[in-house]
């Protein structure tokens, strides 16, 4: 392996890095985590590799990046924002103002990944 291919290798390991702490912990869903499982991932997609003599498919890894960063950026929300009328369905208008609240939705004044989707 080259030194400019080890050397993308481990901005791209920093990146991830970078990137799973930033992830928002889902308190909704504590056993099935997203940043627990990007945090296994990331050691898998690393670290094993390394290990085995494996190579690692540069190209995918910056892919999965890129669409990982997308989502924490909220882009998909920006680009395709909810309505008011589907935000506040006529047979129960405050269901999800509800349901945020009962989440804990700003607990220690940090949002939930599902406070976060709907933007309260």
């Amino acid at each position: 392996m080259s030194q400019a291919a080890r050397q993308e290798i481990q901005t791209l390991y920093r990146n991830y890095l970078r990137l799973v702490q930033e992830w928002p912990v889902d308190k909704a869903r504590p056993n099935k985590d997203m940043k627990q499982f990007l945090t296994i991932r990331v050691e898998e997609t690393f670290r094993q590799p390394l290990q085995d003599g494996a190579t690692l498919d540069i190209a995918q890894v910056k892919k999965q990046y890129d669409a990982l960063e997308r989502l924490l950026a909220n882009e998909f929300k920006q680009k395709y924002p909810l309505s008011d009328s589907l935000m506040s369905p006529a047979s129960n208008p405050s269901y999800y103002t509800s349901l945020l609240s009962s989440l804990g939705a700003e607990k220690d004044g940090k949002k939930t990944g599902l406070a976060r989707f709907f933007g309260n």
